[in-house]
Formats: C-alpha cells, structure tokens, sequence
C-alpha cells in the first residue's frame, strides 16, 4: 500500500513539474503589492480584470503600491519597473510610493501612441479619488478601460508604432508639434527608416547616450525586420543632446555625417529656436537617407557640400569688373610713349637676319616620379557602436548645446 502511494506522488509530482516551465512562462501579476494593503481575495480579483482587459484590448495594466524607491523618483522607479517587465512591452504601470504619498502612470511601448498626458492623469485621478486602495485600482483599470474603448482599440489593432515625437519638456506649441509630426511621419514611412525626436526634463541619472538608447529600444521603435531608425534627444536639465542609431540607421548615418548634421542644428538649440532645429534635423535626416539608399552613404570623404547664395553672382561679377579695370588700366599707363603706326616696318632692319641652315637637336629629357599616396579618409569613416543595457549593438553621438 504504502509503495503504491509513494508511486502515485511521484507520478504527481514529476507532472507538476512538467507544467512549471510552461507555467512560468505565461504566469504575469499585474498587481505588485509591496506593503501588504490587498487580502489574496481582492488581489486575485483584480489579476482577473487585468488579465481580462488584456484579452479584451491588447494592453497590460500595472499596478504597484511600495514604501520602498530605492533612492528612485517615483519616475525613474515606474520606468525602471517597466524596463524590467517581460514580454509585456506594450503597457501601463500605476505606481503609488506610499512613503512620499506620489503617484505616476508611465506609458511605454507601443501602448505609448495610445494615451496623451491628459489620458493618463485622468487614470490617476480616478485611482486617487476612491477611499479604498482595491476601489481605487479598479476604477484606474476602469478609466484606462473607458479610453481604449472610446480610441477603438482591439487586440487586432492595438500594436500601433510609438510616436515618433514626444515632447516631455513641452518645448513646442501644438502647432508646431502637430506640424513636426508630419514630417517625421511622412519621412519614415517613405524612406522605410524611423526618424523619431524626444524631449525629457532630466536624464535620470543616466548619461545622454544611455538614456537615448534605453528610450530607443523600451519604445519598440524601428522599422523593418532590422528596426531601422534614428533617435535624436535632449535633455534641459544639463543641456544634454544625444544621438541614437540602430540597424540601417548605423549604416545611414556615420560618425562623420552626424557630426555634419549638429553643426547645423545644435546651434539652434542653444538659441532656444527647438522647432527650427528639429525640422532642420529632419530635413537632414531624409537627405541622408535618400543618399544611402541611391549613391555612397555621407562620409568623411563625401559630405554634402553647401550650396553658395545667390548673392555671390552678382558680387563675383562686381569684383571681377574692377580686377580687370585696374589691370588693363595699369597696362594702358605703361603704353603712352607708343604710338599707334599702321604697320610695323619702322621696327625692322632691312637684312638685319639671314637663315643658312635649320636643324633641331634633342639635348635631354628628364623624368621625376613620386609614389602616390593612399587615401586614408576609409580608415576614418563609417559608424562607430556600442552596447546599450538591453544588450543591442547602437551607434550614436553626444554632446551638449
């Protein structure tokens, strides 16, 4: 008998462990309580509606309640959780830090061309305005709910690209934001290559090029198979600009041409002219791209040569006018002993010069060679890369303004 169960719960336990991987690979809580404010019943239910919103709408929603930052702005905590999420790149995490009682809704991924700065301080209101945590996380699942369905998401649809420009540090007007998008729509989709731009307020303790990496992949953004795309960022805390490339974009845009490409923008930067310099940069880009893809790339030994102003002609013109007046004049000084004769007998003495015999003789040739030398403008160019935290190969450049 007792042989017989211990069969029977080994048979139990090697099925039980031939479901955990499976298990573990689909098994996601959306509900992250750290302080202990939810019974395992409420908890369960709101897994539940998640889960169920997930299926109805193709979107995850977060939600995470901690005493603990670990040094973070609650910022930086949201999207550090994000960035450590599995599989679940397309989402919406609520953190409340119960210790400074702050609450923020970070939007990333392809979730992030959804919901508007006003979508989700409308999700945070909703949670912040109920007495009871579990009422308050339902009604911020509610209220994210209610928008997905009034912006007609469904799991079919919802994986729409990011948006190619998100402006954090609101340093353009709506005008000027909705005509940059356009732009930086129209240039994409027709050269099959992200162009994208990015404001934030501050780094985040990471350096211009690490933010503008991590920003770069956490967004999903990239066209093609290859992800193609350039990301272009600032931040005004320290005046930090960066560059970020990926797949064709590497290929696009070397190290030389994105040095050629700041020296016309950042110069607008630092006047505070943003939206001329972000449709400069734009307007670069698509010139770069179409030049990789029809000819060689821009490199050292073929950046794009400037065009000379219209004004130049008439001044050329005006310059040379007054080059060849005073020449001709100086010469005329020189020629006033001479007269004019009709012919020039008076110079000539009458069989001053005889010819007896004609011969030419050869005397020597001499012949200097020199070694040509090589072009080492190849060993300068292309794109220079490095690893960003998700371990993806990026090229790129930084700077300040």
């Amino acid at each position: 008998m007792k042989k017989r169960l211990f069969t029977l719960l080994l048979i139990s336990i090697l099925c039980l462990m031939s479901l955990t991987p499976a298990y573990a690979e689909t098994a996601q809580r959306y509900v992250h309580d750290e302080i202990g404010i939810l019974s395992s019943e409420a908890a369960e239910e709101l897994e539940e509606k998640a889960q169920d919103l997930f299926q109805t709408y193709g979107i995850k929603l977060f939600y995470v309640i901690t005493d603990d930052t670990e040094g973070k702005s609650t910022v930086a905590y949201a999207e550090a959780f994000y960035n450590n999420l599995k599989n679940a790149k397309n989402s919406v995490v609520l953190v409340h830090d119960s210790e400074e009682s702050r609450l923020f809704v970070y939007v990333g991924g392809r979730a992030a061309n959804l919901f508007t700065e006003a979508d989700t301080d409308e999700m945070w209101r909703a949670y912040n305005e109920k007495e009871y945590y579990y009422d308050g996380i339902a009604a911020y699942m509610d209220e994210a709910a209610k928008q997905m369905k009034a912006k007609n998401v469904e799991p079919s649809t919802h994986r729409q690209h990011p948006s190619r420009l998100v402006d954090r540090a609101n340093l353009l007007s709506a005008d000027e934001e909705k005509a940059l998008v356009e732009k930086l729509n129209e240039i994409s989709k027709r050269q099959q290559c992200d162009v994208a731009i990015a404001t934030v307020n501050s780094l985040d303790g990471k350096t211009a090029e690490e933010y503008a990496d991590d920003f770069y992949d956490n967004n999903s953004y990239g066209m093609g198979e290859g992800d193609d795309g350039i990301l272009f960022l600032i931040s005004m805390e320290d005046r930090d600009w960066a560059i970020s490339t990926y797949g064709y974009g590497i290929t696009s845009f070397t190290d030389a041409g994105q040095e050629y490409i700041m020296e016309r923008v950042q110069p607008l930067l630092s006047d505070g002219e943003y939206a001329a310099a972000f449709q400069n940069f734009t307007k670069l880009c698509d010139e770069f791209l179409t030049q990789a893809k029809n000819d060689e790339v821009y490199d050292y030994d073929n950046l794009p040569k400037e065009p000379l102003s219209i004004l130049w002609i008439p001044a050329s013109l005006a310059v040379g006018a007054v080059i060849a007046f005073l020449v001709t004049w100086r010469m005329k000084r020189k020629l006033k002993s001479v007269g004019i004769q009709a012919s020039a007998s008076n110079y000539e003495k009458e069989d001053a010069l005889k010819l007896t015999e004609q011969t030419d003789s050869f005397l020597y040739r001499h012949v200097e060679s020199r070694k040509k030398p090589k072009n080492d403008n190849n060993s300068k160019g292309g794109s220079s890369t490095h690893r960003s935290s998700s371990g993806r190969s990026h090229g790129g450049s930084s700077g300040k303004f």
